[in-house]
């Protein structure tokens, strides 16, 4: 240290303070961050009711289900098989959904916003929808109401 100094003045900022400091504050934090990175794609073959089911979870979302990043679903039948992808930022609701898809669920699209939610009506039943139900998403997630048992066609309810 320079002897001109007193005790109570201010000193000068030594540049190996700073580098003391990236190293022990910042580095470990760069490195833990390094080994949990993002959540790692999954792929699960999943049988549902007697139907193979591939789940992606964290996984790209397909071309045409982009909209749905990153708290949505997506449901496509691929070569035969049934597909859906949801992440661990998706609603609880999603993955039920987009397995009602697999089940023979089908909706319409593009869904319609009333000014609270999104909804769309069911128009093939499966996974426990039924046709004629009305879907909305909202603050309080999925919610379905509205079903006709005169018109709804239970006859195929849970059919493949």
């Amino acid at each position: 240290m320079n002897s001109s100094w007193r005790s109570g003045q201010a000193r000068p900022f030594r540049i190996q303070n700073v580098s003391r400091w990236i190293v022990g504050a910042i580095l470990p934090w760069i490195v833990l961050l390094s080994l949990i990175g993002c959540a790692t794609p999954t792929t699960l073959t999943s049988l549902i009711d007697g139907m193979e089911i591939t789940e992606h979870l964290d996984d790209r979302m397909p071309r045409g289900c982009e909209q749905a990043f990153p708290t949505g679903g997506c449901y496509q039948m691929r070569d035969g098989k049934h597909h859906v992808w949801y992440s661990r930022l998706s609603w609880p609701y999603v993955r039920k959904h987009e397995i009602a898809h697999a089940q023979g669920m089908r909706h319409t699209n593009p869904w319609i916003w009333d000014g609270k939610s999104s909804c769309a009506m069911v128009t093939a039943s499966g996974g426990g929808y039924l046709k004629g139900q009305r879907i909305c998403v909202g603050e309080r997630g999925e919610y379905v109401y509205g079903t006709d048992f005169k018109t709804a066609d239970i006859s195929i309810f849970g059919a493949r």
